[in-house]
């Protein structure tokens, strides 16, 4: 059982930006392509907030782009994409069968959390339920979960904007979502975005990922932004971060973890 994800957060992209990311957006779906990945995720912020008829129109281009060579795609809300343009109209254009998803590829369970629900960096009641009900209905699927905003603790002591703002750093109440989570022994892993750096952590025994943004990051690993591919065996997977350079990609780091 093999799976190949490409993982891509927080491009901010705004119509005075669109050429530039378009032409970054295709080298990218070409690469994924050279990569074999199987299911492209993007984790929110896709665009700069403008007003609402921009945003659904730079959010039809942006999924248009990332779709054109037959790639399945899969999309999160972020904080920055639901500002002006309403949830319900996202959905439409980005082909979501709901603002939170579960579907299987691959073998694999693969569950998109919206961090946004009701508010950004909260998970409803609702949610959580139905989250419940998705781990105990994939019992024995090895299961990947996604979501905008991290969904464990961390130290934002030093970062430049999260550490005057901490009570935005993560999903509020995450207690109560790991009562659903600690039950699944079949978590293989959490991918997140939001902070605009690269936090690899293991909360609970489960390896947790914030992975380095596509624009403006704050971690100078990733100087003009970057991007995961993660490819798992069983539930086993490789990581590897890619940073953007004028000539292309190069890739910054990759680890290989083991099964849970």
């Amino acid at each position: 059982m093999q799976i190949t994800l490409a993982l891509i957060s927080d491009c901010h992209v705004a119509h005075s930006s669109w050429t530039e990311t378009e032409k970054r957006l295709r080298a990218l779906v070409d690469f994924f392509r050279e990569q074999s990945v199987d299911l492209i995720v993007d984790l929110g912020d896709r665009i700069q907030e403008e007003s609402s008829a921009k945003d659904v129109d730079l959010t039809r281009r942006f999924r248009a782009v990332l779709t054109e060579q037959g790639h399945k795609v899969v999309h999160l809300h972020g904080n920055h994409d639901i500002i002006f343009a309403p949830k319900g109209q996202l959905n439409q254009v980005l082909d979501k069968s709901g603002s939170y998803e579960a579907f299987t590829v691959n073998g694999y369970r693969v569950i998109l959390l919206d961090s946004t629900d009701p508010h950004p960096a909260q998970i409803s009641q609702e949610q959580l339920a139905w989250l419940g009900r998705q781990l105990d209905a994939g019992a024995g699927e090895p299961t990947i979960l996604l979501s905008h905003h991290p969904l464990f603790p961390h130290d934002v002591s030093d970062h430049p904007y999260f550490s005057l703002h901490q009570e935005e750093a993560q999903v509020k109440d995450f207690q109560r979502l790991w009562e659903a989570v600690a039950k699944a022994e079949h978590i293989c892993a959490l991918f997140q975005g939001h902070l605009h750096i690269l936090m690899q952590e293991n909360y609970n025994g489960i390896p947790a990922r914030v992975i380095p943004p596509l624009r403006d990051s704050v971690d100078t690993r990733f100087p003009q932004g970057g991007f995961t591919i993660a490819s798992f065996k069983g539930c086993s997977f490789q990581e590897r971060y890619y940073t953007l350079t004028a000539q292309g990609f190069k890739q910054v780091c990759t680890q290989a973890l083991p099964s849970r």
